[in-house]
């Protein structure tokens, strides 16, 4: 949908559009402090950690009625939530706020500053929890601390609170952020001050956790350090890379006025620019974008060369024996797959595979008409109602069944339900035997959970905590109901 229509702005999807990233974007991070440079689904729990029983699990005082500021998060394991409240406003724009923080129920500060409250962030095991905050008496004093599970450390300069840069392991046990005192950074690992440096960035754990990498800059040069290894130095270093098993490391760097890739300490090049290192979800294969020159970009799958294109977009496939991609030559766009080229189309979107890597989907359009196709397979053609008319697709865990928004409409296994004002989290149950997402309506005052069909309405719904258990029996999410924050649980029929 376009943002103007028949001359005027088209204010409700302008408001949907502003609400949902209020709600995605709870994890919206920057950098704040003195003048600082910058260059996140939902984790796997154990049955037995995650609550399993509807439970209230705080009420919004009175007094803190429509004081609430973003974020508000619940924690993956459903047994905590947390939210920021504004309780004093500041005398002029850009002075001193005081807020508190409150974690089922319980208030912590007043934290008083020009940016308050950021980055509320629980672990991936919902056990432990994190955020930054402003103490300060004048606007220009030292005033940033990071909260820790409880406990206080700082003051410093500056915390930057990007979600790459502020984060926990994925098994939970380490934490790391980057943090400015007098006009350095320094890294804070696993509790312990690392540094300084003239910048840090990158902060990038292995999926297994026992490995940790970042990029640092001293006296213009960039190194990169690895399980405490420095390598280098470069003239720049981005994309830091762990492959699936954690086993292989891949990132690019810049020397020479040329980028370079290197996969397992072995360098890869030379290229005017490089990017996107990807391994496969084996961990076997490796491939990259590369440019050589202007407009002439190649994808590199396992040491050969593919292209030259205008520009283009891969994936691999779930069991790492497929490869596809999206590729432009001027102003058409086309689809292959394993070296068969589908196309041209002038618009190519959501290129995805099923689970058993055996279908492959995505949306493309031509002649003024919108598709989605299925292993070659036409459904529409659709009208371009909304722009793009495809939001998001899902198979099934079993790869039997398809979903997919469009237009509005949730389209479930050929049939259309709806339509909304917006479609959050397709999904299906890992048994692939049940269906639920979340929709707005009445400009997003009404939002709803349809399980297999059947509606619950509440005054708001928080992501990404809406999923099924891995039994299929319940399906959890957060959800606030009045002045009350609920885990929902719903037993699934």
């Amino acid at each position: 949908m376009n943002l103007l229509k028949e001359g005027k702005t088209n204010w409700k999807y302008i408001i949907i559009v502003v609400i949902l990233a209020v709600i995605i974007g709870g994890g919206i991070f920057w950098f704040v402090g003195w003048m600082i440079k910058e260059k996140a689904k939902m984790p796997e729990i154990k049955v037995s950690e995650i609550n399993l029983s509807t439970t209230k699990l705080a009420t919004i005082p009175k007094k803190y009625k429509d004081k609430i500021v973003w974020p508000i998060v619940f924690s993956p394991d459903g047994r905590r939530v947390a939210y920021v409240v504004l309780t004093k406003e500041p005398v002029v724009v850009g002075g001193l706020r005081e807020e508190v923080v409150v974690l089922n129920g319980k208030e912590s500060g007043p934290y008083s500053g020009a940016q308050g409250v950021q980055a509320l962030l629980f672990s991936p095991n919902g056990k432990r929890f994190a955020y930054t905050a402003e103490k300060r008496w004048l606007l220009f004093t030292k005033g940033w601390f990071l909260i820790l599970d409880g406990e206080e450390r700082g003051p410093y300069d500056g915390i930057s609170y990007r979600s790459e840069n502020f984060t926990f392991s994925p098994d939970s046990n380490r934490f790391a952020c980057i943090v400015l005192k007098e006009r350095k950074y320094f890294l804070i690992l696993d509790g312990e001050e690392r540094g300084p440096y003239d910048y840090v960035g990158e902060l990038t754990f292995s999926p297994d956790s026992n490995h940790f990498a970042y990029e640092t800059e001293k006296e213009g040069r960039s190194f990169l350090v690895l399980d405490g290894k420095e390598i280098g130095p470069y003239k720049y270093i981005y994309d830091l890379t762990f492959s699936s098993n954690s086993k292989r490391f891949a990132y690019v760097v810049g020397k020479d006025e040329k980028d370079f890739v290197i996969i397992d300490g072995k360098e890869l090049g030379p290229y005017s620019k490089a990017w996107k290192p990807t391994f496969s979800p084996d961990s076997e294969r490796f491939a990259y974008e590369a440019q050589k020159a202007v407009k002439k970009n190649f994808i590199i799958l396992d040491g050969k060369e593919i292209g030259p294109y205008d520009s283009i977009t891969f994936t691999f496939s779930p069991d790492s024996n497929h490869f596809a991609y999206v590729a432009k030559k001027g102003d058409k766009w086309f689809v292959v797959l394993d070296g068969e080229e589908k196309g041209p189309y002038s618009r190519v979107e959501f290129l995805t595979f099923s689970p058993d890597s055996k279908r492959l989907a995505y949306a493309g359009a031509k002649e003024g008409k919108y598709f989605v196709i299925i292993n070659g397979e036409e459904k529409g053609p659709y009208s371009y109602i909304l722009d793009p008319p495809v939001k998001s697709f899902v198979f099934s865990p079993d790869s039997n069944r398809f979903a997919y928004v469009i237009n509005g409409f949730v389209n479930l296994d050929g049939k259309e339900m709806g339509p909304y004002d917006g479609v959050l989290n397709l999904t299906f149950s890992p048994d692939s035997k049940h269906f639920a997402y979340v929709a707005m309506t009445e400009l997003g005052q009404k939002w709803l959970v349809i399980l297999d069909k059947e509606e619950k309405n509440y005054d708001m719904v928080y992501l990404p905590s809406f999923s099924f258990d891995s039994e299929s029996k319940y399906l959890y999410y957060g959800a606030k109901l009045g002045n009350e924050f609920w885990w929902i649980v719903e037993e699934v029929k």
